[in-house]
């Protein structure tokens, strides 16, 4: 989901092809601004136009396409393996991972790349290229601000299979990147940037703290700084779900309740967590998250729209989740 103009664009499927949607914030006049594309994803937009990624029917290539706020046809831009795309400064940038082909071994590397160009789709460059190991690649993560690009590379412990992140800043253009944290962090599921300051969601340790994450932040020095403990808890063999935002100081995020071991109807607390206050609200109870809500985008605000968006989003003065299907 991504905001523009005043206006909240999503992604609804409409069986066999997806389209997307333009409401009101108020979540009236739904209207289609889009043809159908199959798996859209990575919505963001300027004050001109929306920018998103499809794939072909039986292909993982992407294509990044532009789009009038208004509708209308859509302009090709690039195509490749495009991943989390995002807009700042003027220009477009995604991750692109090259998926290796033929017999994979434990000696099989593959690239990871931080792309970007202008919104004609000129310009390209890449300011980040990773060599990895295949199988062990790991989590990787990017944010574009407009203070540079922060990105967490991933390490997996093959005895344990435990995963542990660093995380880095390098200006837009690729230049001057710089190791932040001084320890290892458990592994980085999110990065966030509110009020001149990066949080991380991580992982906690699961022998001491099975099935739940943590939102931190580093000091100048690079130690960690816990500032909210057991985001998202799960008693199944996943941990973290995701559903955190910070906006303005505040974190939004769910917690589980207990369920009778059925994926259909998963109840959740929805929580906000003044920063500065040191405060945690629980100010919506019993949202169900389950398979059965799966298809349908509800807000804060009371509005319920049909769509495939899974997570939580923070636009402009509403937040939104959606629920994510359960193993």
């Amino acid at each position: 989901m991504c905001e523009a103009n005043g206006y909240v664009y999503y992604i609804s499927a409409r069986d066999p092809q997806e389209t997307i949607i333009r409401i009101n914030q108020d979540g009236s006049n739904p209207t289609v601004v889009t043809d159908g594309y199959y798996y859209i994803g990575g919505l963001t937009a300027d004050n001109n136009n929306i920018y998103f990624v499809a794939k072909a029917e039986s292909s993982n290539t992407g294509m990044i396409y532009r789009l009038p706020l208004n509708g209308g046809k859509a302009q090709k831009l690039i195509e490749g393996n495009v991943r989390a795309l995002q807009n700042v400064n003027g220009r477009l940038y995604w991750e692109d991972y090259n998926c290796p082909e033929g017999v994979i071994t434990n000696d099989t590397v593959t690239t990871i790349q931080i792309k970007s160009m202008n919104p004609d789709g000129s310009d390209l460059k890449t300011p980040l290229t990773l060599t990895v190991p295949t199988l062990d690649e790991g989590p990787f993560y990017f944010l574009a601000i407009a203070d540079g690009i922060y990105y967490s590379t991933a390490t997996v412990n093959t005895d344990d299979y435990s995963e542990y992140s660093d995380v880095y800043h390098m200006d837009l253009s690729g230049e001057s990147p710089a190791k932040l944290n001084n320890d290892p962090l458990r592994c980085i599921h999110k990065l966030f940037y509110d009020r001149g300051k990066l949080y991380l969601l991580v992982e906690n340790d699961l022998s001491a703290d099975p099935f739940s994450s943590s939102v931190v932040t580093l000091d100048q020095g690079g130690e960690t700084k816990a500032v909210l403990n057991h985001v998202g808890y799960f008693p199944q063999d996943f941990a973290c779900i995701e559903y955190c935002g910070i906006s303005d100081g505040t974190i939004y995020y769910f917690t589980m309740k207990k369920t009778a071991g059925s994926s259909a109807s998963i109840l959740m607390n929805f929580h906000q967590y003044d920063i500065d206050k040191n405060k945690d609200v629980i100010i919506k109870r019993n949202v169900d998250m389950g398979d059965s809500s799966v298809g349908t985008i509800a807000s804060l605000r009371g509005k319920s729209m049909k769509g495939n968006s899974v997570g939580l989003y923070i636009l402009g003065n509403d937040t939104y989740f959606a629920p994510f299907q359960m193993p």
